[in-house]
């Protein structure tokens, strides 16, 4: 029964932690297909520094 329950235990745990790094390799993600914006953001601010 114990064993049982650690198993289960280990499985939850292996599904929450799936969840989340999914979900910050989606906000990864996200971030990375709006880069455009943020070079354009970035040149900016190196002009700004010259």
């Amino acid at each position: 029964m114990f064993e049982d329950k650690k198993f289960r235990m280990a499985v939850i745990g292996l599904y929450l932690f799936s969840a989340l790094a999914t979900y910050f390799l989606s906000i990864r993600i996200e971030r990375l297909n709006s880069s455009p914006d943020t070079m354009k953001e970035n040149e900016r601010v190196v002009m700004e520094l010259e």
